[in-house]
């Protein structure tokens, strides 16, 4: 096997290659996939998978890009039947795409999902005009601004894919239907050339809770989003000056941020009571907890891919799967860190089950990802306190933290330099057991 690391933004863009077999995994932010991802594999014939996670933008955006490049060449491909001198598309050409791993917004919803998009694009739109320090206010408006935009490209996603559009097959292992684990049923056999993938989550119970959850949301919203709308009616371009105008949008922000998961504030690295907090799957979003996430193995090598999934759902796929030994634990090759290494999706008790001869953090600071907390715990699951400790022998060597982004080219640099800084304390108290590569291209991970 093979696996390229790429940057891109905020999120996660990487190459698995085996016995010829390409998939891309993610295709990060957008623009960092037309500038960094697309001339690089323009020369490959075909990508005989595209697994995209989740549809959180930062995964999704590139994918985006990929699509709607298909789309532009094949539209040229066409008009040049007619036309010799059509003008050709401005990207380079996309390789094929095989078929596509995805569970889309729309599919996991069902007939609810268009209620559902135009109530969280009305929310958004609505929340848009308050301008506010409240912090119910900022999170609520941030958080439906990042989701309404997820969910418009997803959808759009779907349309692209689509028999009337590129017609390429989305989990056609599945029959198209939604890829989870059906724990009563034998699940279909996913390759890729001569890797293995087995699919670690999301479970059925898991998707059929997030259904409920939105519908829930939608039920209780629709009411709130409609009397704020009426509220509001009128005051639109004076929102932001008018202080009683600004006391119906921070009352929906409010009655939102208490029906609905939002992201809490970043906690500081250097709290005390720390460990403590590490892992609050309630602070983790519902489009990030319904993360495809798998193992991969060829000829004795592994690799686990998370997307943004939490360390105890994974735990309980690998246990599902029959992956952990004896005593629970696991160590593979390479471990792409969930989340950017967020400190919500990551446990302590993870950090010292699972390990690995390569972490990979893919981040550039953005909402202090990643944590230092979460490197530190990872690292200190190596050679920590015996408390910290993994206890899987096969967890005693030389491993190295890989990152996708540098203090100089990195977007959020002051952080950057916050984890440089902290990795490089680490090497000394590992005996030199930890390396690290911080890295500004892409990158190939060699196990």
């Amino acid at each position: 096997m093979k696996l390229t690391v790429y940057p891109s933004g905020k999120g996660d863009c990487l190459l698995l290659e085996s016995g010829g077999k390409l998939m891309l995994i993610d295709g990060g932010i957008g623009d960092s996939f037309i500038t960094s991802v697309l001339p690089k594999i323009a020369n490959v014939k075909k990508l005989d998978c595209v697994y995209l996670s989740h549809i959180d933008d930062d995964h999704i955006g590139g994918l985006i890009e990929l699509v709607n490049a298909t789309f532009d060449w094949r539209v040229f491909e066409y008009r040049k039947t007619k036309d010799p001198k059509a003008k050709k598309p401005k990207s380079p050409r996309p390789p094929e795409i095989g078929k596509v791993w995805h569970n889309s917004f729309s599919d996991v919803l069902k007939e609810n999902a268009t209620p559902v998009a135009a109530a969280i694009q009305q929310t958004s739109a609505m929340l848009t005009s308050a301008n506010s320090s409240d912090p119910h206010v900022v999170d609520v408006k941030t958080y439906h601004a990042n989701l309404a935009e997820s969910i418009r490209q997803s959808l759009n996603l779907r349309f692209r894919l689509s028999p009337d559009q590129l017609d390429i097959p989305v989990n056609p292992e599945y029959g198209g239907d939604l890829m989870h684990i059906r724990k009563k049923a034998n699940p279909p056999q996913l390759k890729l050339g001569t890797a293995r993938l087995t699919l670690l989550g999301p479970f059925a119970e898991d998707l059929e809770k997030q259904r409920n959850e939105w519908n829930a949301w939608l039920k209780a919203n629709k009411a709130i989003v409609s009397k704020v709308r009426q509220d509001a009616k009128g005051d639109a371009g004076d929102l932001t000056n008018k202080t009683e105008a600004l006391a119906p949008i921070r009352a929906a922000a409010n009655a939102l941020a208490e029906s609905m998961v939002i992201p809490q504030l970043q906690i500081s690295a250097l709290d005390p009571k720390k460990a403590a907090l590490l892992g609050d799957r309630g602070a983790v979003t519902t489009p990030n907890l319904a993360s495809l996430m798998f193992l991969v193995s060829e000829n004795g090598k592994a690799i686990l891919l998370t997307g943004d999934g939490h360390a105890d759902d994974l735990l309980k796929g690998l246990e599902h799967a029959g992956a952990l030994d004896e005593d629970g634990n696991l160590h593979v090759d390479v471990l792409k860190v969930q989340h950017h290494g967020s400190e919500h999706n990551m446990t302590q008790d993870f950090a010292r089950r699972i390990t690995a001869d390569h972490y990979v953090f893919c981040g550039n600071g953005f909402s202090n990802n990643p944590e230092l907390v979460v490197i530190e715990a990872l690292a200190h699951a190596r050679f920590g306190s015996d408390e910290e400790r993994s206890t899987n022998p096969k967890a005693d060597g030389k491993f190295k933290f890989w990152f996708n982004s540098t203090k100089t080219s990195a977007q959020y640099r002051e952080h950057m330099k916050a984890v440089e800084d902290l990795v490089k304390k680490l090497v000394p108290e590992s005996d030199g057991r930890l390396e690290y590569s911080f890295n500004s291209q892409e990158f190939e991970v060699p196990f």
